[in-house]
Parts: C-alpha cells; structure tokens; sequence
C-alpha cells in the first residue's frame, strides 16, 4: 500500500510459482483501477485501467 496509497485493495490471488508466493492485487480508486504482481522481492504493475 505504500506504493498505491490512494487505492483501496480489492482481490487478492495468492500462487506459488517456482517456490516463492507470489500475489496478484487488483486495486481500486475513484479514477481507475490497478493490478499489481508482488512478491517478496518485487512489485509491478501489470495492467492499469480507467473508470469511463
């Protein structure tokens, strides 16, 4: 959350992918909409979509 504070958590999907947890976000705000990968290591933002 401390890099999206504006958005608000949505879906949580948890796998486990060549031993390490790995976890898609979907985040929300009154703009848009965010889906994260995150894993220990690592964040990236794999799709950012606009509310119409």
């Amino acid at each position: 959350m401390k890099k999206c504070p504006d958005y608000q958590i949505r879906y949580i999907r948890e796998f486990e992918s060549g031993g390490i947890n790995t976890y898609i976000i979907t985040l929300e705000n009154e703009t848009g909409y965010k889906v994260v990968r995150c894993t220990k290591s690592a964040f990236a933002v794999l799709q950012q979509l606009d509310k119409n």
